[in-house]
């Protein structure tokens, strides 16, 4: 009985997976894999608690009964799948799952025989069902790779590979590459000095999915179909689909696998993209209740003391890299894309030995409470977790170069090196990131090294990640119509530009947030937030209308709200003049 529930149960969780992400254009947060993992971890956990009951049922007969484990079982395979919808109230789900659950009590209660034998009848089709599903969509996913690949266009002689590399969640503020006082990244310093660095890139918004939108589609956060539920849409063609119809062997590595999974929108044009991993914890992780147990605060407490660092799951950088060579060394000599995301220093910061002790002992550390805040004490250890992780990251980037570098891959690749958003640790009140565009969330490195970048140069001048696709095309194709939106960077050393801190940005450079699950006092929790750079001044609105003003090089910290102050109406006008201009209609609002 257990096996036969957990085969429907998974079905059924498949199913709404493909209807939740097909049909209602929303995102889940499940693996391509789900309609074969799903069954094969429901029938797992299902015998699991059948074997609990029947033991139980030592104790206390009623326990061990048929009626009695269908009734579970099938209480827990409802209320599950309940819970994919995100909109019903816990209580519906509830009292739906008990009215199945009673349901299917009463039925074996009254009708054991017959009801077991339906039950036993369908564990063979369904289970071929399953294997005849698993074996033809492998066998699709060979022909259409093989396919994808032989009908790549042929390609010059000596183009260059392109390494896209996104350290997600790493500040620009807390690296040793940019001044900080501790030795965080001193694998990027010694890559920086091949290249280019820029000393003041910032992103287009504080959280992982619109950012990376902007990343592969060069159109701002805004612009974007995303949301915290929403996928990239096909509305804009993305860096991936470009180079590839250009001849290019694409691949994605991707650690957040929230995020940036194959049914985050990001995936499009890649020929070969990797995230969920066909593991016993991803399997059972899919499991609407595994996953949200393990997201409990007390859960994760309980995690904490017992010395437990790293999320299940969480694919770290050691992994990434393994993926990804591995995947060099099988696809042979034809010119490549790949995007490789990194995850090492999101919340819960868990550092790699001996990393975990470079700036001092780090702690395992609960769960944060955004509703609360840091004290002094809390922010303290977290920045020493973050610093560590990003210690520990930057050392698994070094790796890969190395590794690169001895396969003799490096000195035909234009690499990029770069983060989709920074981190707060109460420098305004917020905590994290995602719910305000302050500073420390925006700013992110970005470095490029490669053929036909000089070496060993810094750009003052402020730039946004925006910028990266059509500064991609226009290093392989300079001579071609870019399809991309953005100016690219290789501007500052073609000629013709002049940078100092005096000229400030070359334009607005905005970035937005969506109203998001935050508490009332994060700026995201009334509404969008936006933001604009422009001639050396960082400009924030709120939706309640509220504004800030900071002197983007004077004050970095963005201590001193120069809204207020006489001597700066004119700077706060000009700025509001310029904000409305730049700013296209966010989807769904009116241009006003």
């Amino acid at each position: 009985m257990a096996i036969g529930f957990g085969l429907v149960a998974g079905l059924l969780l498949s199913a709404a997976c493909a209807t939740i992400l097909h049909l209602l254009g929303k995102l889940v947060h499940a693996g391509p894999d789900t309609l074969i993992v799903a069954p094969v971890a429901y029938v797992t956990v299902f015998v699991l608690v059948s074997l609990m009951l029947l033991s139980a049922g030592r104790l206390w007969a009623p326990l061990g009964r048929l009626h009695v484990q269908a009734g579970v079982l099938a209480f827990l395979g409802t209320h599950s799948i309940l819970m994919m919808s995100g909109r019903l109230h816990w209580l519906a789900i509830l009292a739906l799952s008990l009215g199945v659950g009673a349901r299917a009590s009463s039925t074996f209660d009254a009708h054991s025989a017959s009801a077991l034998g339906a039950v036993r009848r369908i564990i063979v089709p369904l289970a071929c069902l399953l294997l005849i599903w698993w074996t033809g969509v492998e066998a699709m996913r060979w022909r259409t790779r093989s396919q994808a690949v032989a009908e790549l266009p042929a390609m010059a002689a000596g183009t260059p590979n392109v390494i896209l590399v996104v350290l997600d969640t790493v500040r620009a503020q807390s690296l040793s590459l940019y001044g900080y006082g501790l030795e965080t990244s001193p694998a990027l310093e010694q890559l920086a000095r091949r290249g280019v660095v820029w000393n003041n890139a910032l992103s287009t918004a504080p959280w992982t999915l619109p950012a990376h939108g902007s990343l592969m589609t060069g159109r701002w956060a805004h612009e974007l179909s995303v949301s915290m539920s929403t996928p990239l849409d096909a509305t804009f063609p993305t860096l991936a689909e470009t180079l590839s119809a250009q001849g290019y062997l694409t691949v994605g590595v991707v650690a957040n696998r929230y995020f940036c999974s194959s049914v985050s929108g990001l995936n499009r044009g890649f020929i070969d993209y990797f995230d969920y991993e066909r593991s016993g914890w991803q399997a059972l992780l899919q499991l609407p209740h595994l996953s949200q147990l393990v997201d409990l605060p007390l859960v994760k407490r309980l995690a904490a003391h017992a010395g437990i660092r790293h999320e299940l799951g969480r694919k770290k950088a050691a992994e990434v890299n393994a993926s990804f060579l591995s995947w060099i060394d099988q696809v042979g000599s034809r010119p490549f894309f790949a995007f490789l995301n990194y995850i090492d220093a999101h919340a819960p910061y868990a550092p790699d030995p001996p990393f975990d002790r470079r700036f001092g002992a780090t702690e395992v550390l609960p769960p944060l409470d955004h509703a609360r805040g840091m004290t002094d004490a809390e922010a303290q250890a977290q920045r020493t977790a973050y610093l560590a992780a990003i210690a520990s990251l930057d050392y698994r980037v070094g790796e890969l170069m190395h590794a690169l570098d001895a396969r003799g891959v490096l000195e035909h690749s234009v690499v990029i090196i770069t983060s989709d958003h920074g981190e707060e640790f109460s420098e305004h009140g917020t905590i994290e990131h995602g719910g305000s565009l302050f500073r420390p969330a925006l700013q992110v490195p970005l470095l490029m090294f490669g053929p036909q970048v000089p070496r060993a140069m810094r750009i003052d001048t402020p730039v946004t990640i925006r910028d990266l696709p059509a500064t991609i095309v226009d290093l392989l194709n300079p001579s071609t119509k870019n399809p991309f939106p953005g100016r690219s960077l290789a501007r500052f050393w073609s000629g013709g530009h002049r940078d100092s801190e005096q000229a400030g940005a070359e334009e607005p450079i905005l970035a937005y947030t969506e109203q998001q699950d935050f508490p009332a006092h994060y700026p995201a929790a009334v509404g969008p937030v936006r933001s604009a750079l422009v001639s050396g001044f960082q400009y924030i609105l709120k939706a309640n209308g509220e504004e800030t003003l900071f002197d983007f090089w004077r004050d970095p910290w963005e201590r001193r709200d120069l809204s207020g102050e006489p001597q700066h109406r004119g700077d706060l006008e000009l700025l509001q003049k310029t904000t409305r201009s730049a700013w296209t209609p966010v989807r769904g609002e009116t241009k006003r």
